[in-house]
């Protein structure tokens, strides 16, 4: 979905609680310049519903007329507030020397998987707070100069932000396959069953990652497949969805066939829309993370 027609669901959602984004100013006044503030969350992404909170994102040093009153860490700080007609208004501050520091990795990370040395594995960025604020940033839907939200985005790299997430998502589908499939190997069907279910979830967000969706939330997994099912092929969205809503009772010969299909139809096609997630495979010699078990099987 590109920007102006994300913008034009901000102001429709704005506008069904008696807001436009120019009320949003009233909560940086001042705001600077070389400062923004943005919409972000999910009715920044087309996904907000009749239960959504307002998600800002400030970028700046003001202090918001002392609004930021909660810290979640030494690189975050937010705080909640209700407008005049009573909808709840979520502010985010992150400090800028995080986000690079998170961004930093990633594009470490990302350098590797395309220019492999010997033994060095970057350090990944595994912080799901982190990982959230780059998505909202690179999302978010600029109420004030968006040419300093155009800046971030450049300086922080973030334009390659989804090759990294289908990459990580795409390692932690392997790791719990590989779990998945000792469970499997040692009787405990069930258990192989439900780390199965958490297998399709991050093949999911991997393949979202791959044509530039980023959300990282499985909550909205299967909305993101559906609204972006004329983006991926009918049968691997039809088959990820029917997954999700009832994932199989897994047996050795169920296990098979599976595998064989995500490896054989969904990972290619992922590699095939990006071939540094392709590289990150390589780089990570995941074939042999998931060897064993799958030898076991036949597969």
């Amino acid at each position: 979905m590109d920007d102006e027609l994300r913008r034009v669901q901000v102001e429709r959602f704005l506008e069904s609680r008696g807001l436009t984004i120019d009320d949003l100013l009233s909560f940086a006044p001042g705001i600077r310049h070389d400062e923004t503030l943005l919409v972000s969350g999910s009715i920044a992404e087309g996904l907000g519903n009749s239960q959504s909170d307002i998600d800002l994102v400030y970028l700046g040093t003001g202090d918001l007329r002392g609004l930021m009153g909660g810290k979640l860490d030494e690189t975050y700080e937010f705080d909640v507030t209700h407008d005049s007609k009573g909808n709840e208004i979520n502010i985010e501050r992150p400090l800028w020397a995080a986000l690079e520091r998170s961004s930093g990795r990633v594009r470490a990370t990302l350098d590797f998987f395309r220019h492999p040395r010997g033994d060095f594995r970057p350090e990944l960025e595994y912080n799901d707070q982190a990982l959230r604020m780059l998505h909202r940033v690179r999302v978010g839907i600029p109420v004030a100069n968006p040419h300093v939200h155009r800046r971030c985005i450049s300086d922080l790299g973030l334009e390659e932000y989804p090759t990294y997430m289908a990459a990580r998502s795409l390692l932690m589908h392997f790791n719990r396959r590989e779990d998945a499939l000792g469970e499997l190997i040692d009787g405990h069907s069930r258990s192989a069953t439900w780390m199965f279910n958490l297998c399709i979830m991050d093949l999911g967000l991997a393949l979202l990652a791959s044509i530039g969706v980023s959300n990282m939330d499985p909550k909205w997994l299967l909305r993101q497949l559906q609204t972006n099912v004329h983006r991926i092929p009918e049968p691997i969205s039809a088959q990820l969805i029917g997954w999700l809503m009832q994932p199989p009772l897994l047996d050795s010969e169920q296990a098979k066939s599976t595998i064989d299909w995500i490896d054989s139809v969904v990972i290619r096609h992922i590699y095939r829309q990006n071939r540094t997630v392709y590289r990150a495979s390589v780089a990570f010699n995941l074939s042999a993370r998931h060897e064993r078990g799958t030898a076991v099987l036949g597969v």
